[in-house]
């Protein structure tokens, strides 16, 4: 969801990737870390998105970082939504 509460992306992975990867900063911020500091990443995907498009913007991001996390891919039959196709969970090193 985007800062207004929407769902945006409707059917688009891509957008929402990037826009599940932009929610993370703030919390990872506020707790006084960073995206420097993910050790781990879990993606949910529900079963009929497309993957592909998921993991390329999530690549554009994560893979600029010095020490990328591990990162798990899960497909899963739904997700808290009916229209979202991805949920991200992260582990992070705080300093």
């Amino acid at each position: 969801v985007n800062a207004k509460g929407e769902i945006g992306g409707k059917g688009h992975m891509e957008t929402q990737t990037t826009q599940a990867f932009v929610n993370l900063i703030p919390g990872l911020e506020t707790a006084g870390g960073s995206l420097d500091g993910l050790i781990r990443v879990g993606i949910y995907f529900r079963a009929d998105a497309d993957i592909a498009a998921g993991f390329g913007a999530w690549m554009k991001r994560a893979g600029a970082l010095a020490n990328p996390p591990a990162v798990v891919g899960v497909k899963v039959a739904g997700l808290a939504h009916p229209d979202y196709l991805i949920e991200i969970e992260a582990t992070a090193l705080l300093p």
